[in-house]
């Protein structure tokens, strides 16, 4: 704990603060600019110097090793329902019935 962690490019990801036990492994807890969790296993861990008090990790900034991520949010409720459910999407069912 403590030790301040970068990526192989030398960019500051943060100082550890702690270990989280999740289902599938441990994270390391990195806590900068922002949180990161980090998986704490073999393929991550690129280097320790405890002199410098300096963990090397190979992972990305911005996680994910830099790859984009699309989301993608599907409903499954009908656009008339848009402004009841707050998306400010078409107009209420009962809306148009009213107008005919």
């Amino acid at each position: 704990m403590g030790l301040e962690a970068f990526s192989l490019a030398g960019l500051p990801l943060g100082r550890v603060t702690g270990v989280m036990e999740l289902p599938a492994h441990r994270c390391w807890v990195l806590r900068g600019e922002r949180e990161r969790l980090v998986p704490l296993v073999r393929e991550r861990l690129a280097g320790v110097d405890l002199a410098a008090g300096r963990l090397t990790l190979d992972w990305h900034p911005d996680g994910l090793n830099g790859e984009r991520v699309r989301i993608v949010v599907v409903t499954l409720f009908p656009s008339s329902w848009g402004t009841r459910w707050g998306s400010g999407a078409g107009t209420s069912h009962r809306a148009r019935r009213a107008r005919g």
